[in-house]
């Protein structure tokens, strides 16, 4: 399911010239087989270059393309020419690649080739059974995970992985291998059980052909407890030998783990069951755990990163911004220290950064994320939605959440946040249409009757508007919904609805929850303008979460021709 449903799934190219390769996809430039670092705005000048072979393109062009209206010197240019230039190999004196007309701009000379990015394989990793004598989901589902990821590693260029979210829909599942791959998409499935025993753990795996069902490969892994990332490592090593993808050039496998206390393993193991629950309860439940983890286990980085990981959630408005934002950093800056590869700290960093609006930064953070791990559906995810879309770069938001849909394709929560992103494009009846699919495999979905009912107040359908913001309320209360609901009680002229709204947040303002963008959002629909625009000033000052969208969200077109207005976007909006 995608939000265009009828349009072709995206293969972006790759170019390739002499022993380079640049893959926009994954961010990646090779020279030689060997991965190069090259910063975000000298990768996207590479790339405008690559795309016009043989033109020149003339500074202002450039500048235009490459830094979307952010107002620079030539000296950007000059210094991102150099990092591209220094990257794949050239020299400005000989240029074999990049030329420079002289007061005009710069031309790629060499020939380039336009190639499809390889074919991937796609495999399905099913939930493992548990056939020890004291079952613990969390544990089975755990390890499922860590395998999904592992094995998503080892060569995304050749090898997707589905997600976690949608291979966990087939847990006890009774369906024939062949309808899991047709319904999921993918060429071979590998499922296995798991039996512990003691301190001992016995891992077993088969990995299926879906088009004839045959074996293509099958073993047994049995370790010590506290060497249990071993036994992952060694199967998914066997995994990948089986379906004959080998290691990527330039990708680096990863070391082997050192053994790990069993309790802190199993500790973290429980965080990421509760942690995929996304609940506010269950998210207090994952922080839980991994404290016990990294209590247990020091130098586990993964444990870290998943604790930062529920701190920085925890600043959406489950609880007070500014005691969670430093643990989530100390957390992640930790989790970095340990081990810089770990895509997930990579994530959460580049989140925090943009919540902070730090966006260069957290470009720069995000990409080396997409490069370490172009695999993990998260990851493209949080880019589109806490980066993209608060710069206001809708289309390429709703590119990355179709690639974070293609490699978890029954993840409710990307066609969802497309229909938000609909809604700010303008495009209400397509928002609509998107909450209504999603509804359709889900009708409890909390996130797709927001957004509904965002739609249907853009279209001035305010009955409509109240029972899919009242039901997303009944379904997932919490500050998003009040002030939507409370918007649109105020719009349709139920003032003590709102009033009542109005009240709520101010009991979460008191608690220490940053509620002043909800709060102008319900006065904004009771049209209290002046109020309204004191509590954007607030919200502004907070760096509080959903301000960026104030410049773009129909709710505040009545103010937006008001001076006061347009100051507090200048001062509050994205930096370059």
């Amino acid at each position: 399911m995608s939000e265009h449903d009828d349009q072709p799934a995206e293969r972006p190219e790759r170019y390739e010239f002499d022993d380079v390769v640049v893959d926009p996809e994954s961010y990646r430039v090779l020279k030689a087989g060997r991965a190069r670092h090259l910063g975000p705005r000298p990768f996207d000048l590479l790339l405008e270059l690559l795309r016009h072979p043989g033109r020149v393109l003339g500074k202002q062009e450039l500048f235009d393309r490459v830094w979307r209206g952010v107002i620079v010197t030539d000296n950007a240019l000059t210094r991102a020419i150099k990092d591209l230039r220094d990257a794949i190999g050239d020299d400005a004196r000989a240029p074999r690649y990049v030329e420079t007309v002289a007061r005009r701009g710069y031309r790629f000379v060499a020939p380039v080739t336009p190639a499809a990015s390889p074919v991937k394989l796609v495999l399905a990793v099913l939930p493992f059974s548990d056939l020890s004598r004291d079952p613990q989901e969390y544990f089975c589902d755990g390890l499922t995970e860590e395998l999904i990821t592992q094995i998503a590693h080892l060569n995304p260029e050749r090898l997707r992985v589905i997600a976690r979210t949608s291979a966990m829909m087939y847990r006890n599942t009774t369906l024939p291998i062949s309808e899991i791959a047709r319904e999921l998409g993918v060429a071979c499935v590998l499922e296995g059980s798991v039996r512990r025993e003691g301190g001992r753990v016995r891992i077993s795996a088969q990995l299926i052909d879906a088009r004839d069902q045959t074996h293509l490969w099958a073993d047994s892994f049995e370790e010590d407890l506290s060497d249990i990332l071993r036994a992952q490592r060694q199967l998914a090593d066997a995994v990948t030998r089986a379906v004959r993808v080998e290691l990527g050039p330039g990708i680096e496998p990863r070391r082997d783990a050192s053994s790990i206390d069993p309790e802190a393993y199993a500790a973290h193991l429980e965080g990421r069951y509760f942690w995929n629950r996304r609940t506010g309860d269950a998210i207090e439940r994952a922080r839980s755990a991994f404290e016990r983890a990294v209590s247990r286990e020091p130098t586990y980085a993964p444990a870290h990163a998943s604790l930062a990981r529920c701190h920085m959630v925890f600043t959406w408005g489950l609880r007070p911004r500014f005691d969670a934002e430093p643990m989530a950093e100390a957390a992640v800056r930790t989790a970095l220290d340990l081990d810089y590869r770990l895509a997930e700290a990579h994530t959460t960093l580049g989140a925090l950064q943009a919540i902070a609006r730090d966006y260069s930064a957290a470009e720069r953070t995000f990409r080396q994320a997409l490069t370490l791990s172009p695999n993990d559906p998260t990851v493209h995810h949080w880019h589109a939605m806490l980066f993209l879309v608060a710069l206001g770069r809708f289309e390429e938001a709703l590119s990355e959440l179709r690639r974070a849909q293609a490699l978890d394709p029954l993840a409710l929560i990307f066609a969802a946040d497309a229909a938000a992103v609909l809604c700010l494009m303008r495009e209400p009846d397509k928002a609509i249409e998107q909450c209504h699919r999603v509804l359709g495999l889900d009708p409890t979905f909390a996130r797709a009757h927001f957004y509904a009912g965002w739609a249907h107040a853009q279209q001035d359908e305010l009955r409509d508007a109240l029972t899919a913001l009242e039901k997303a309320c009944e379904l997932d209360d919490n500050p998003w919904t009040a002030g939507w609901l409370g918007y649109a009680c105020g719009r349709a002229g139920r003032e003590s609805d709102a009033e009542r709204l109005l009240d709520r947040l101010r009991e979460l303002s008191d608690r220490g929850c940053e509620v002043a963008f909800f709060t102008s959002l319900v006065q904004t629909g009771m049209g209290d303008l002046e109020s309204a625009l004191a509590s954007l000033a607030v919200a502004r000052e907070e760096r509080a979460i959903g301000f960026d969208i104030a410049r773009y969200t129909f709710a505040f077109d009545c103010l937006r021709e008001d001076p006061r207005f347009q100051r507090l976007l200048q001062v509050g909006g994205p930096e370059s």
